[in-house]
């Protein structure tokens, strides 16, 4: 079982709180007890009650009663002086000449506190001589010497007594008591957020309050509570004093409890989000914005730039009508304030650039930062991210399915290579029978010519999964086309010849000179050639014209269809498919893809132009140029590599 941490546990919590109420209390009260023994010295001299504060406020208090039912009707005070049992208290009043107007102290040994109070003062005019006099009514308090314990003066006197006695304890523990509660008080900071389970600071349901909102019922409750507490400050010195203390012990209490939701919500982090004003601010801002995305981008702009504009004309305003230097300030300022704006729209369209021209250049993994992007612009970076991430994705999907069907034809080719081998070596025994001259012998023939179809057949398909997939081996070197299209030319005279084809070559009597593989690029000759064979008009010419354009050899093969062309060149490219569409002719349909595999494969062009019957292959391959001593010695280093199709490497 995990342990649960002190400053973790509800009930260490709570007690902590409780203590350092109590030790706040007892250092008030101990604070009350030095600064009385200070003000009245009694480390030096033992004090006497009558002449202390508390007894002196008190007297003060039960002369304002006095005063009051002597203000009041003659007959009120009349009653007052015949009913008066004052207890500790009692009082003589006199005018200004000195004559007593009431004396209450009857037979009772007492002590003088206060001395010609004076509570009435006017002036009257003399009948006789008609002069102003001043009069004023003086009022002396006196207190029992002995007290007697019937009111609060006797109480007063035993607090008195007892505070006197304490006034060393009350230093010493008032310190003690100041020690410990600052250790309660950490303790608390410590605690503040933390609940059983976890280590991470959270917030209790006190804590959820809106800060602002706290703050305010603080001062609301406090107002309130000082308002109904003042009214004991009109009251006698006893009671003052209880007000005090309580009043300063409540409010002790209300700023602990707002200084652990303090400590709270700084731990949690972002305190200012769970204000109100925050909250009217971030609605008022939602909604602006909201209102702003509604609008065009071009309405923005517009709205944007007039809006600067009349604060601009409000600022030149003031500048040229007041001329102050806070004017001329408040117009840099603004016009700072818009440069820097333009710069950061200049910085973050200059991100945007990067990752669109990355993406152009076929980087996909280029992320736009859009960390320190704002609004629109962050938007815009956000979908060229899903842009490259969508792009990607089919990419990947799109060479996983073209990895799949190559696996596939390839792995099938070679399973049916493998059985069509014993075929043809069955059908080699079967002619070697004597069976010349029979049945068998013309189903032994048919077999022998679709077997050598089928054979055919395999390799057309594992040569073209091998040529889309870049698995052949280019080994480019300096080839002469003039040369090798004349090469090709001669080995298929025989069947140009039976297939009533006539050749003519436009070729530089230079050469002209390319970086290919010489046997690869025979097999996009061969192809060429046998596709002229099979479906070429007989009767009719192909023309094979080599020219040198610039930086690029350019050798194009002309003919003219036998069948109707009704297909489209990008069709034809296209493997199984033959311009012959009711497949009565021989043939797989994957020679001309096989050569447009070969040529990209040696960084060429492979392009069809279909003209009516006419039949056009276009081949381009860029010239030859010489190689530095560098890269030779590293095609030496590293013969046989495997290429890339073009495709891939641009």
């Amino acid at each position: 079982m995990k342990k649960i941490r002190l400053t973790q546990a509800l009930w260490a919590r709570i007690m902590a709180f409780f203590l350092l109420v109590l030790m706040t209390a007892g250092i008030l009260l101990c604070g009350l007890t030095v600064i009385l023994a200070v003000e009245d010295n009694w480390y030096f001299r033992e004090p006497d009650f009558y002449e202390s504060w508390f007894c002196r406020e008190n007297a003060y208090q039960d002369i304002s009663f006095t005063q009051a039912y002597y203000n009041a009707n003659s007959d009120v005070w009349q009653d007052y002086l015949e009913d008066f049992d004052g207890g500790n208290y009692s009082f003589v009043v006199r005018d200004e000449t000195g004559g007593v107007l009431a004396d209450t102290r009857g037979n009772t040994q007492t002590r003088k506190v206060i001395q010609d109070y004076c509570f009435e003062r006017g002036l009257y005019e003399e009948t006789e001589s008609g002069e102003t006099r001043e009069y004023y009514t003086l009022i002396d308090a006196y207190i029992a010497s002995p007290l007697q314990p019937v009111d609060e003066y006797y109480v007063l006197e035993q607090v008195f007594h007892f505070l006197y006695s304490a006034r060393y304890t009350a230093i010493i523990l008032g310190l003690t008591m100041i020690v410990v509660s600052f250790a309660l008080f950490v303790f608390l900071m410590c605690s503040a957020g933390h609940k059983p389970g976890t280590d991470e600071p959270v917030l209790i349901r006190q804590d959820k309050i809106p800060f602002d909102l706290y703050v305010t019922l603080l001062i609301t409750v406090g107002i309130i509570w000082g308002a109904a507490a003042s009214d004991g400050l009109y009251s006698t010195a006893f009671v003052r004093l209880a007000v005090v203390m309580v009043s300063v012990l409540f409010y002790s209490i209300l700023v602990y409890a707002f200084c652990m939701t303090l400590a709270a919500r700084l731990k949690v982090g972002k305190w200012w989000r769970n204000t109100l004003i925050y909250r009217f601010f971030r609605l008022l801002f939602r909604m602006t914005a909201r209102i702003i995305r509604g609008i065009s981008l071009t309405w923005r702009v517009v709205l944007g730039y007039c809006a600067f504009a009349l604060l601009n004309v409000i600022v030149l305003a003031l500048l040229f009508s007041e001329g102050s230097f806070l004017g001329f300030l408040a117009f840099v300022t603004l016009d700072l304030g818009m440069l820097a704006f333009l710069c950061i729209v200049v910085i973050q369209m200059k991100t945007l650039q990067k990752g669109g021209e990355a993406l152009a250049n076929g980087d996909l993994d280029h992320k736009v930062n859009t960390t320190n992007l704002y609004y629109d612009f962050k938007r815009h970076g956000e979908n060229l991210n899903r842009i490259n991430e969508g792009i990607a994705k089919a990419v990947n999907e799109r060479m996983k399915s073209e990895r799949f069907k190559t696996e596939l034809i390839t792995n099938v080719s070679h399973d049916i290579k493998t059985p069509l081998t014993s075929i043809i070596n069955y059908i080699d025994l079967l002619k070697k029978e004597p069976i010349e001259g029979t049945k068998a012998a013309e189903y032994i023939e048919v077999l022998e010519r679709q077997s050598a179809k089928l054979k055919k057949l395999t390799e057309d398909i594992i040569e073209a999964s091998k040529a889309s997939a870049g698995v052949i081996a280019v080994n480019a070197e300096r080839t002469n086309v003039v040369e090798l299209l004349n090469q090709s030319l001669g080995e298929y005279g025989e069947r140009l010849e039976k297939s009533q084809i006539t050749a003519v070559v436009s070729a530089p009597e230079q050469g002209a000179y390319i970086d290919a593989d010489g046997r690869l690029l025979w097999r996009v000759f061969d192809n060429i050639l046998q596709n002229i064979c099979k479906y070429a008009l007989p009767g009719t010419r192909a023309y094979f014209d080599i020219s040198v354009r610039q930086d690029t050899v350019e050798i194009t093969s002309k003919n003219i269809s036998a069948s109707e062309l009704n297909i489209s060149a990008d069709a034809l490219m296209e493997r199984f498919i033959r311009g012959d569409s009711s497949r009565g002719s021989e043939g797989s349909g994957l020679g001309i893809s096989i050569a447009k595999s070969l040529t990209e494969l040696q960084h060429g062009v492979f392009d069809i132009q279909l003209d009516g019957d006419l039949f056009k292959v276009i081949l381009r391959f860029p010239v030859y140029q010489e190689r530095s001593a560098l890269e030779a010695t590293a095609a030496e280093e590293l013969p046989g590599q495997i290429a890339l199709p073009a495709s891939h490497e641009r």
